[in-house]
């Protein structure tokens, strides 16, 4: 598995959030992490990055341990974050966001500095091409999720975290990233771990899940499994077709 986690725990001061998590993601695979608002996903994948510490357990990327590494050094492993709201830079250009995905990541063998984008991301998100030289702030929701995908794809990463990607986007630009993030995993060789609250989005990208409340792992298995599942009802109240915004 490239990532694995092992009983970890993440808390925000005295209160613990994350408890005995563990899961594992691979290659090629695109996993999602299910539950409410709430529940500590976020609190979770900001772990992973090394924004938030795990007070205990380990966090394995590519069988290293890598609990105790700051943000920059993750990221110059292979591992990018997607954070939910996008978060891109709105006062550069698309093509300047783009840029400092490269930076983030370490891409062009070692060297500092900024590195070429690779121009299969435009294969992806043709309409970044159109827009190279508009503001980020600028664009629509749909087209900024794309930007912020796209920047992580810049680093060439080996992992992505994706946490809430359908938020706040209009129902067929929400299609069109649920269909790309599986082929992104293949293409790319990628292993890519999603946290979603859409059922309908989560289970069309992924093939396998988990489920967390109130802190815990408390259901796992294959997609479909899940959507049936009374464990899933009885912690999930999913709404598949969220009020979606331009």
């Amino acid at each position: 598995m490239l990532l694995e986690l092992d009983q970890v725990e993440v808390a925000y001061g005295q209160s613990l959030i994350c408890q005995g998590v563990s899961l594992a993601v691979d290659r090629q695979e695109v996993v999602c992490l299910l539950g409410r608002n709430g529940v500590g996903k976020t609190t979770l994948m900001r772990s992973l990055m090394g924004i938030l510490p795990n007070r205990a357990g380990r966090i394995l990327f590519d069988g290293q341990d890598v609990s105790g590494l700051p943000s920059h050094e993750r990221a110059r492993r292979g591992m990018a974050y997607v954070p939910q709201g996008r978060l891109v830079f709105p006062q550069l250009t698309v093509a300047e966001n783009l840029r400092s995905g490269t930076l983030i990541g370490g891409t062009g063998g070692g060297r500092s500095g900024f590195g070429p984008v690779d121009d299969s991301v435009f294969g992806y998100f043709p309409i970044l091409r159109e827009r190279l030289g508009q503001r980020a702030g600028t664009l629509s929701g749909g087209e900024q999720q794309m930007l912020a995908l796209g920047r992580a794809l810049a680093a060439q990463p080996r992992l992505l975290l994706l946490d809430e990607p359908s938020e706040g986007i209009q129902p067929s630009i929400v299609q069109q990233i649920r269909d790309l993030i599986a082929r992104i995993a293949r293409e790319r060789n990628l292993a890519v771990l999603l946290v979603e609250q859409n059922l309908k989005f989560a289970t069309g990208a992924s093939t396998r899940g988990y489920v967390m409340d109130k802190g815990r792992i408390v259901a796992a298995g294959s997609v479909a499994e899940l959507a049936k599942d009374a464990v899933v009802s009885q912690h999930l109240t999913f709404v598949e077709e969220r009020r979606q915004t331009a």
